[in-house]
């Protein structure tokens, strides 16, 4: 064995250990298209990282823990999805609670601002219905996973949108 790998080497090595890659992730997934996405992303990682693989060493236990932290970074990413959507209610269950506290507002208003919310683009409509809920800027940050400047900037937009509609409904 040469005591650098070449990329030639690299990439032999990289294509020939995907098949046992493939038997573990599937054993990690439990799914064979996730496993086949698993392997790519991996595989990807790996090539692109190959810098960091150092030669004369197990080139598998690297492979491995390369796909496992691939497969650990997804199920993080899933898991902070899974509290996002649990966090926000859905549209339906929203709007039934909206209606029951104000019998006597204009409906006619309340059915244009649901749709105009409803018609919010997803990355607008999420933290501001978590702002609805009178959740704090930091902790919606937290949920979301993104800087609070982000999100005082969508609930922002999402209020200036729905200022609008408002003008256009309602013109002072």
């Amino acid at each position: 064995m040469p005591s650098s790998h070449t990329p030639f080497d690299f990439e032999t090595t990289l294509r020939n250990s995907l098949p046992v890659l493939g038997r573990i992730a599937l054993s990690l997934t439990k799914d064979p298209h996730r496993a086949k996405d698993l392997v790519q992303e991996a595989g990807a990682r790996m090539y692109l990282h190959r810098q960091s693989f150092v030669p004369g060493t197990n080139f598998m236990a690297w492979a491995r823990v390369v796909l496992r932290n691939c497969y650990l970074s997804d199920m993080r990413r899933k898991s902070r999805r899974d509290r996002l959507d649990a966090g926000i209610p859905n549209f339906k269950s929203w709007q039934t609670p909206m209606r029951s506290l104000a019998p006597d507002r204009d409906f006619y208003l309340h059915e244009h601002l649901e749709r105009a919310i409803a018609d919010l683009r997803p990355i607008y409509r999420q933290p501001f219905l978590l702002f609805l809920r009178d959740m704090p800027y930091a902790k919606i940050a937290e949920i979301m996973n993104l800087p609070i400047g982000t999100v005082k900037s969508r609930i922002f937009t999402a209020r200036q949108q729905l200022r609008e509609v408002v003008r256009t409904i309602n013109p002072a």
